[in-house]
């Protein structure tokens, strides 16, 4: 593993998973230690982070793993990364008190509730989805909104001859909206 997973190969483990154990879901570990946050701790003394992903049905949903709890550990994975320690003081004080051998990890609900319900798009698992088109109160028929300002606007309104705010149809007398 060099850095991390592309979507193919992501895909491709999950198939590979279903034929073998009838499940599509595996837990991928051995990341490079470098490929991790800097407060992730080693795994072993290959290079490898103690971290782990869940991939399900081709897709990541789940990453996470050991953390580093001692300051001097930490302030030792900022330098081999060329980042000052003192850039993360308080990051790092909580450590003077002592802190537990600990982990953490990240789930994507939305991610998680797409491929559960077999979405074909994660935005249909979002209670409010966002584009780079950005919302106004014009909606295609697809469901994606307009861009409610800017001189280009959404291919959408673009191809409706909306414009701007008030959605001026292009070419139209100044005033008239649609």
């Amino acid at each position: 593993l060099q850095d991390d997973l592309d979507p193919l190969a992501e895909r491709q483990l999950c198939e590979f998973a279903a034929q073998e154990n009838g499940i599509p879901a595996v837990f991928v570990l051995g990341f490079p230690l470098a490929a991790r946050p800097f407060y992730t701790a080693p795994r072993g003394l290959q290079g490898a982070a103690g971290s782990f992903d869940l991939l399900f049905q081709g897709l990541e949903i789940t990453t996470g793993g050991q953390r580093l709890h001692r300051r001097e550990d930490l302030e030792s994975a900022l330098r081999s990364r060329s980042i000052n320690p003192a850039n993360f003081e308080s990051h790092l004080a909580m450590f003077d008190l002592g802190m537990p051998p600990h982990g953490g990890f990240a789930i994507g609900l939305e991610r998680l509730t797409c491929q559960v319900l077999n979405l074909s798009n994660v935005r249909h698992a979002v209670l409010y989805p966002r584009d780079r088109y950005k919302r106004s109160d014009v909606s295609s028929p697809n469901g994606s909104r307009c861009r409610p300002s800017g001189p280009r606007g959404s291919p959408y309104c673009r191809q409706r001859g909306w414009q701007g705010k008030r959605h001026v149809k292009v070419g139209a007398a100044r005033g008239q909206t649609r």
